[in-house]
């Protein structure tokens, strides 16, 4: 068979143009506690070495002669912890949604919860911005409690 130099210029095209085929199992990107973005897919449904993929990625230890159950287990055990984490940090959020919302004296009483020192004439945004600024620092002191 005989091709010409325009079936060779046409085959990248070609390939270009069929379609990708994505994976039927549904995948979200989740925070994780240590700042990775892993490809959250079903565990059950995940081979050993997409498994192990994201077991390096934690920087689990681990051998790759482990059974898939067991691999399966292990991150199934850092996922849960995982969570844990991100719940902890919703639970931190909460003092702190929806300042915008609040009122003066709300936001006052807010900042005296959160025992952050506040004057008479400080305005709203002047409570919101100090609010934020514990908040930063609330959020940074849990982190380096982890590390």
């Amino acid at each position: 068979v005989a091709t010409s130099a325009t079936d060779s210029a046409s085959a990248p095209a070609a390939a270009a143009a069929t379609p990708i085929r994505h994976s039927t199992t549904p995948t979200a990107i989740v925070p994780v506690a240590n700042s990775l973005f892993l490809t959250r897919a079903p565990i059950s449904k995940m081979k050993k070495d997409v498994v192990i993929q994201e077991l390096r990625q934690r920087g689990a230890d681990f051998q790759e002669n482990w059974t898939v159950l067991a691999l399966r287990a292990m991150l199934k055990e850092l996922r849960s912890s995982d969570q844990e984490a991100i719940n902890e940090m919703r639970e931190l959020e909460k003092p702190f949604l929806n300042l915008s919302k609040l009122t003066k004296d709300q936001l006052r009483e807010r900042c005296a919860e959160l025992n952050v020192a506040f004057m008479n004439k400080d305005t709203r945004c002047d409570l919101v911005l100090k609010i934020l600024k514990e908040k930063e620092a609330i959020i940074f002191a849990r982190a380096s409690e982890r590390v």
